[in-house]
């Protein structure tokens, strides 16, 4: 869900950009040359088909080139997060055998000293 969204406004705003970019020009010419033989209902007629359809393909190619990047991001970054939590993981499980480790020689050693205080004891 975060992904479309952010696919969404990243798209709107770079197409926003680059339409802007490229209907100023492209008309500027257009308009310049039509201007002359046509009036300008019609090139306003027409300029906005046009920019409709450009628009339409542009954005189609815009979204399939984003999602592709985006996807080979969102897979890096699971990846590298998998790895943190990896390594997390192996260092408390780590630390929890080491503390086994001490409690089981603390215990041995503790018996070693009584039964040494028993026969001692004893004796």
């Amino acid at each position: 869900h975060q992904m479309v969204e952010m696919v969404k406004h990243q798209q709107e705003h770079q197409q926003v950009e680059m339409v802007k970019y490229q209907q100023v020009h492209q008309q500027v010419e257009m308009v310049k040359y039509q201007q002359e033989h046509q009036q300008v209902e019609m090139v306003k007629h027409q300029q906005e088909h046009q920019q409709v359809e450009m628009v339409k393909h542009q954005q189609e190619h815009q979204q399939v080139e984003m999602a592709k990047h985006q996807q080979v991001e969102m897979v890096k970054h699971q990846q590298e997060h998998q790895r943190v939590e990896m390594a997390k993981h192996q260092q408390v499980e780590m630390v929890k055998h080491q503390q086994e480790h001490q409690r089981v020689e603390m215990a041995k050693h503790q018996q070693v000293e009584m039964v040494k205080h028993q026969q001692e004891h004893q004796r």
